[in-house]
């Protein structure tokens, strides 16, 4: 179970990283410094802790498990072999993470333009271009403070409830909150539209953002896991690129109540992807790191319902899995695993 809050808290250094970014800009604005100097300085600053976590990154080294189980090959025809097996190996279960991944991203970074749009809204008419930024900057920090909020929410929900859970009723409630926004639209209720943003913010790292990082760590054997889990976030940022290049156009030709149409349309889409393609509890380690075969064996039997709600919890198969990573550190693997089996 620590293993998954670790991995909550790397993600939820996105919340932080908002927040600090919002309050940066904030500063400098306030500082009287002109807006010239005050765009390239936050670009110029955003390079700091990219370089920090660059340095700390060189002093990491892979687990032993991993490096037990990784076969040396420089073949790259043998690596290209073994790509394309586990992509066809797992396919099912890299349409649940990589999929929703994709999906989640195609509205997570395109909510820019929903801000600006909002702002525009709520914006005098004479305002000035500090103004404007001042309040932009201002509204980026609420809605930092309110994801931060949605992830310590959702620091303690995976201790409590399952990660199929977190997700699937966290994509539906984004769903509902996008389709209200667009009811919100055409009225004087800016401050509705205000309310609708935060709530996806909240709901989003409350649960999917979250479960879409720790999933395709925790639901691949070790030999394939960060094959697995590098496919799956490069599909996030595809839908990343999707969004950010797919919306603003809707929304200058259609209005920013079909951009919230559509966002709604893509979560509800990743809720049924979580629903067929997402395993209802995790599985023990040891159990995916035997051969492959049963490996795809445990894992599919994880996608069905069982008759008593465990998938309402993971605590008991966490600590296991924590139990397992511990004892595998001080035995040999089986020459199977160890040839990369």
């Amino acid at each position: 179970q620590s293993r998954a809050r670790y991995m909550t808290l790397v993600i939820s250094m996105q919340g932080v990283g908002m927040m600090l970014s919002s309050l940066i800009a904030v500063l400098v604005l306030y500082s009287g410094a002109s807006l010239e100097f005050a765009w390239r300085f936050l670009l110029g600053f955003g390079a700091v802790p990219a370089l920090v976590a660059f340095i700390l990154r060189l002093q990491m080294h892979e687990t032993e498990a991993y490096t037990a189980l990784r076969k040396e090959d420089d073949s790259t025809i043998s690596k290209l072999g073994k790509l394309s097996d586990t992509i066809w190996q797992y396919r099912i279960f890299l349409v649940g993470t990589a999929g929703c991944w994709l999906l989640k991203n195609v509205f997570l970074y395109s909510t820019g333009s929903f801000k600006s749009s909002m702002m525009v809204m709520m914006m005098p008419v004479d305002a000035g271009p500090r103004q404007i930024l001042m309040t932009e900057a201002m509204f980026a920090m609420l809605n930092s403070g309110v994801a931060l909020v949605g992830f310590g929410i959702g620091l303690l929900n995976i201790g409590i409830f399952s990660r199929f859970n977190m997700q699937f009723y966290g994509f539906l409630g984004i769903t509902l909150t996008f389709f209200l926004a667009t009811l919100q639209v055409g009225t004087d209720g800016s401050m509705g539209l205000v309310s609708c943003l935060c709530l996806v913010y909240f709901i989003m790292d409350a649960g999917p953002n979250i479960t879409t990082y720790l999933l395709p760590g925790e639901i691949f054997p070790t030999r394939v896991r960060g094959v697995c889990h590098g496919m799956s976030a490069a599909s996030g940022k595809l839908g990343a690129v999707i969004g950010t290049s797919l919306l603003l156009p809707v929304e200058n030709a259609q209005g920013i109540a079909a951009v919230y149409v559509i966002c709604g349309g893509f979560a509800l889409l990743a809720a049924c992807l979580t629903w067929g393609f997402t395993p209802r509890r995790l599985v023990d380690l040891e159990a995916l790191d035997e051969s492959p075969d049963d490996a795809i064996r445990v894992l599919t039997a994880s996608l069905r319902w069982k008759d008593e709600a465990d998938g309402h919890r993971d605590a008991e198969a966490d600590a296991r899995r924590e139990e397992v990573s511990q004892q595998a550190r001080h035995r040999v693997p089986r020459q199977g695993l160890a040839a990369g089996d």
